[in-house]
């Protein structure tokens, strides 16, 4: 139940476009939200994991904020042990991987909606902004957005859905593998994923 869930909420990431990267970040998440659901509407009937991942990598990927999201991912202790090439080969491995496990789920898009609540005072280069998925059956998912200010653009580094961090659930996931074989041992570890 919680993979799916996070998939709807990556899902309304996948539509930002260049455009809207320097705008305010409730309403660059908008875009993005609009944009997604257009994209997917577009390709009914013929939607699946490849054409998402394809959306995913044109749409997303540029707006967010891939060294944060790594960095933090594996913690500050391991990304400082790695060696700029391991970083490099984890960023991508890790984007492959996320790329992968959301685009089964956002193939079977069914109209769900979200609603983006206004932006509360923030604290100058980070935010975190909040909204509602609405699914058709009624079910209404919180999912908080963390973006980052960086060139005068928003990047999304982390989001969390019912209170869960995306960043935090992988972390966990990754930890006992970096304390029993370090990077060398997660990067085999996901090439295998």
């Amino acid at each position: 139940m919680k993979i799916k869930t996070y998939l709807v909420a990556i899902f309304f990431l996948f539509t930002s476009i260049a455009a809207f990267a320097e705008a305010a970040p409730v309403e660059m998440l908008k875009s993005v939200s609009s944009q997604m659901i257009s994209q997917l509407e577009q390709n009914k009937g013929r939607i699946n994991s490849q054409v998402v991942a394809n959306i995913i990598h044109r749409v997303l990927i540029p707006h967010v904020d891939l060294e944060a999201v790594s960095r933090s991912v594996v913690g500050k202790q391991y990304w400082n042990q790695a060696t700029p090439a391991q970083r490099e080969q984890f960023k991508r491995a890790f984007t492959n991987l996320m790329i992968k496990i959301y685009s089964a789920p956002l193939a079977s898009y069914n109209g769900e909606t979200i609603e983006f609540k206004p932006l509360r005072a923030g604290s100058g280069q980070r935010v975190q902004v909040e909204s509602v998925v609405a699914r058709k059956n009624g079910q209404r998912i919180p999912v908080s957005y963390r973006l980052l200010q960086t060139g005068g653009s928003w990047k999304v580094y982390d989001f969390s859905v019912e209170g869960i961090s995306m960043i935090s659930s992988y972390r966990s996931q990754f930890d006992s593998i970096l304390q029993q074989q370090g990077m060398a041992g997660l990067l085999n570890k996901i090439a295998g994923s």
